[in-house]
């Protein structure tokens, strides 16, 4: 008999939450998270953002797990804010999900006073309307010197105990020969097929004469590739909310950009606020506005008819919102530096950087995937530099299981088997967590794994925004937005020199052309993707938390302190509270604390 569903929600701020929510879903289909699997039955897996599932289905869920992190004073993530409101509704009877039940795994920092507050928010709620939890609330801690996954590795243990996973029907562990060999992979969410290129004058982004026209290549094979996953997700639509609900909004001053629409802006003062001895150095940063009102999306009305006059009139932004931005590699450093990581990868992949391939999105997938989806034709070289981080970020336990199936010397594939088990977790988290290894060094280090391009782009980390506070008010200042960023640079453990992948561009950029596109996932928050432009350094700029206590655009209170004169938010220049800022006592009576995410979420 096939056993029932099991539905995994998350709600994540940078990334983690998803990260984990995608290891519980991936281990549930292989029946509790070993690499083997019995005869029985697959269990049906579905894998989605809380804020993409149709709620009023909650009770018809048997088995659910969510996995969520923490933001700025206590607050839920982006992504699971509707779904939280409705949970909150005092209307809901106290035996709604009766016949539900779930577990819970939170994702936090406890230096912060606030530690993983919205799980236990979570858990308490869904025990008063009735469900029933599986296992007790799981906690990770990103202070654990391996990290949350010291916490959740015996948590998952647990949860598939309680599942059944492992175990016969008797509730036995079986017999040995119901288990089949290892299997060597799960099936890859996507595949990617070589085509030729397409004819002359059909593609958008044909020449590279302009920097926006990089941008918008590298932005559209990004997108070609969430629409592969979404459509290997294959999530039933009766479990997703209504497109009208979850589509792209303006921001709270009623201002939309795409998410892959990207606009034009200017950076236009940069000036130090430390000295040049300084410990660490920060700069004020102005960001003109008058383009980012033309942008797609905010140059027509409801009637089609250009209203400039109405896009002056409404402010851009709100205090309290944060600029975020995509670090593309456009800058002549990052470009060097990607450029190599990209051609390490596609040549390992037996691809050349000038190929055109398509994403299908296969059926039979191990999340439930039963349709087929092909994309447009784009660049190889381009879908992997606008999809993946490959000089910054660290991978995922789950990258390193995959490679060690590529690897074609024993050593390293057995390096690597034992990096992805349970019993190499702290080696893996010396030799990748904590020295930041990006995974264009994890190619050096291993040159016999040669990863297909589709599971590169499936395990590798994907290019994330970084978010910054505002550090201004758009009533004092309605043509510019104001950024205090610290440039983040740390030595690791074995004395490895790291740099902030934007925090370090944006210091350096003079008076140059930002690319912006900007997407409004929360009412208090307005996601703004900038990419500068200019003759002699082109660069993707932005910041976020590290769990080694580095940390790019998140320094408070520099960053994080606004100063309320009259109703109106100004953004304090210098860290240093009322000294130095020109106002008087009487002028900093308010004070707000910007929402910045915890680092484990």
């Amino acid at each position: 008999m096939e056993p029932p569903p099991l539905l995994v929600l998350y709600g994540s701020e940078t990334g983690n939450a998803r990260d984990v929510a995608e290891r519980i879903a991936r281990e549930a289909a292989r029946d509790g998270g070993g690499h083997t699997m019995t005869r029985r039955p697959r269990r049906r897996v579905h894998c989605l953002p809380m804020d993409s599932f149709e709620v009023t289905q909650l009770p018809t869920a048997p088995l659910i797990v969510c996995v969520c992190s923490t933001t700025g004073q206590g607050d839920p993530p982006a992504n699971m804010r509707q779904f939280w409101r409705f949970l909150l509704r005092k209307s809901l009877p106290p035996d709604s999900l009766a016949d539900v039940k779930f577990a819970v795994f939170g994702l936090g920092d406890s230096h912060y006073q606030k530690y993983n507050v919205a799980a236990k928010k979570l858990h308490r709620r869904m025990r008063a309307l009735g469900a029933v939890e599986l296992v007790g609330l799981g906690l990770g801690d990103d202070q654990h010197p391996t990290g949350y996954e010291a916490t959740l590795d015996p948590w998952l243990d647990t949860l598939w105990r309680s599942l059944g996973h492992g175990t016969d029907a008797e509730g036995g562990h079986g017999d040995k020969t119901d288990l089949v060999e290892d299997l060597v992979l799960d099936p890859c969410r996507v595949a990617v097929d070589l085509v030729a290129p397409p004819p002359v004058g059909t593609t958008r982004h044909e020449s590279h004469d302009s920097v926006e026209d990089r941008v918008r290549e590298l932005c559209d094979a990004a997108r070609e590739l969430d629409r592969a996953l979404e459509a290997a997700a294959a999530i039933p639509p009766r479990l997703l909310r209504g497109t009208h609900e979850t589509m792209t909004v303006a921001s709270s001053s009623g201002h939309a950009f795409g998410e892959y629409h990207p606009a034009v802006a200017t950076v236009t003062v940069n000036n130090p606020l430390t000295a040049a001895d300084a410990d660490a150095e920060v700069r004020h940063l102005e960001v003109a506005t008058a383009d980012l009102r033309r942008a797609p999306g905010n140059s027509e009305s409801t009637t089609g008819i250009s209203d400039v006059n109405a896009d002056e009139r409404s402010p851009l932004y709100t205090p309290g919102d944060c600029l975020a931005v995509l670090p593309l590699p456009l800058a002549e450093c990052d470009v060097t530096r990607a450029r190599d990581a990209t051609g390490t990868v596609l040549e390992r992949a037996g691809l050349a950087p000038d190929a055109w391939v398509t994403l299908r999105a296969p059926g039979g997938g191990h999340l439930g995937s039963q349709s087929e989806f092909i994309s447009k034709p784009v660049r190889a070289a381009s879908l992997v530099e606008g999809a993946l981080d490959l000089t910054s970020a660290s991978a995922r336990r789950y990258f390193f299981e995959v490679a060690s199936t590529f690897a074609s010397h024993p050593q390293e594939a057995e390096r690597l088997r034992h990096f992805a088990g349970k019993d190499g977790r702290d080696e893996l988290w010396y030799y990748n967590e904590r020295e930041r290894r990006s995974v264009g060094e994890f190619l050096s280090d291993f040159p016999s794994v040669s990863m297909p391009l589709e599971w590169m782009l499936t395990t590798a980390p994907r290019l994330r925004h970084r978010l910054f506070s505002i550090a201004s008010s758009p009533l004092p200042h309605p043509h510019s937005i104001h950024l205090t960023v610290t440039a983040a640079r740390w030595k690791t453990h074995y004395g490895r020199i790291r740099e902030g992948l934007c925090s370090n561009v944006l210091a350096r950029c003079v008076s140059t052309f930002i690319f912006t596109r900007a997407i409004r996932l929360t009412s208090s928050i307005l996601f703004i993707f900038c990419v500068q432009r200019s003759s002699r350094r082109r660069a993707g700029v932005l910041a976020r938390p590290d769990r080694d206590g580095s940390t790019e655009g998140y320094h408070a209170p520099a960053v994080s302190v606004h100063w309320v004169r009259g109703g109106a938010a100004q953004g304090v220049r210098a860290g240093t509270g009322p000294q130095g800022t020109g106002m008087s006592i009487e002028d900093c009576a308010h004070v707000g604390i910007l929402r910045m995410p915890e680092k484990g979420g």
